[in-house]
């Protein structure tokens, strides 16, 4: 196989996995997800989280929280944080 057959079939890969992703429901979020009100600033999630900045970075590199950059600031989704809240709360 060549190395432009080889290119052509990673690409192709990726566009099927690219189709999945954009048809499942993750991608197409409910209405809650556009409400302004339910993304929150850093320093509201370590206050619903109850923990500290540095924890927070830590939460962040790990992937546990995914924040969403709202121009030069991070905003968390704030039904995300309580699932993950209340997971630890058990």
């Amino acid at each position: 196989m060549s190395k432009e057959e080889r290119i052509i079939e990673l690409l192709e890969e990726i566009s099927k996995d690219l189709k999945k992703v954009l048809s499942s429901e993750e991608a197409s979020p409910g209405a809650e997800f556009y409400d302004p009100k339910n993304w929150l600033t850093p320093q509201e999630t370590m206050k619903i989280l109850k923990v500290c900045e540095r924890t927070m970075y830590n939460l962040r590199e790990s992937g546990q929280i995914k924040p969403v950059p709202f121009g030069k600031q991070l905003r968390y989704f704030a039904p995300h944080l309580f699932k993950i809240r209340d997971f630890h709360l058990k």
